[in-house]
């Protein structure tokens, strides 16, 4: 029991005023160990609070890439569709970020159509799969991510994708160096290279080699048809097939430089060419 401070009798604990001379009474305070418990409970439990809800998040996204703020969401049943021309493939997710660039330091393009296994994403680009596995950025605002599987065998479109994408770079590409990447496409005995028949992969770097300086070329621009692009199985070879507009820069601007050509290819299990025609739909100067 408590004592009245001003008459001395007991009172009830935790009274307001005294019932025997009406003094007004001060509220003990509670101990110090019990607020000090109360504190140190409270901060516990939102300390918890906190690491649980941090794991989750950090099972939905990986820490971001330095300084580009990138969701590394990872996902095999998205894909990312290019819907632009002359889209330029980037190390990182940035403007100034490296353009991607094979041995020969060529650049590489993204061309409408193309389609990519989704990766990741920042706030202004797409991080995706390259045909050869390698993982690079394209804009956002040229590109839409799909939901879904980008093919029903995703493994051999790819190879046949990038099959496409190196053929239409050495088409660009000067003689010289054009002719060393035959050897990087071409089946060793090439059974029909246009009107040749077996021919070894030499003679066919011979044929090309002599195109540029016959034709008075000094440039050439392919671009495929992503949405024409069809492949099927043939025993152990594929047959591959898609529009192509193919312009040539002439010396002679009176000579027909613009062309609309439907490719042919019969490749071998390694996807290296062992036939090609191309079917010329149509011509026209510029």
């Amino acid at each position: 029991m408590r004592r009245c401070p001003n008459c001395k009798r007991e009172i009830v604990e935790g009274s307001i005023f005294c019932e025997y001379c009406g003094f007004k009474l001060k509220r003990s305070k509670k101990p110090l160990w019990i607020v000090i418990v109360v504190v140190s409970l409270l901060i516990a439990l939102v300390s918890v609070l906190l690491l649980v809800f941090g794991l989750r998040g950090n099972n939905s996204q990986t820490s971001p890439g330095p300084g580009y703020g990138a969701v590394e969401t990872q996902s095999q049943n998205q894909y990312v569709l290019i819907n632009a021309n002359e889209l330029r493939l980037r190390y990182g997710p940035s403007l100034e970020s490296d353009m991607l660039k094979k041995p020969d330091g060529s650049q590489r393009f993204a061309t409408r159509n193309e389609k990519f296994l989704y990766k990741g994403e920042s706030s202004d680009f797409y991080k995706i799969e390259f045909y050869d596995g390698r993982e690079f950025w394209v804009a956002r605002k040229y590109a839409y991510c799909i939901q879904g599987s980008p093919g029903d065998d995703w493994d051999t479109e790819r190879r046949i994708r990038g099959f496409v994408s190196d053929f239409s770079m050495m088409s660009e590409m000067a003689s010289g160096t054009g002719s060393n990447l035959v050897h990087q496409l071409f089946a060793p005995k090439v059974e029909r290279y246009h009107s040749s028949q077996n021919e070894t992969v030499d003679q066919v770097a011979q044929h090309y080699a002599k195109y540029d300086s016959v034709f008075g070329v000094y440039g050439k621009h392919s671009k495929p048809r992503w949405n024409t692009l069809s492949y099927y199985k043939a025993g152990n070879r594929y047959i591959v097939t898609y529009i192509e507009d193919y312009t040539i820069d002439r010396y002679d601007n009176s000579k027909p430089s613009i062309f609309v050509l439907e490719k042919h290819f019969e490749l071998n299990s390694d996807f290296k060419i062992l036939s090609v025609y191309d079917n010329q739909l149509s011509k026209s100067t510029k």
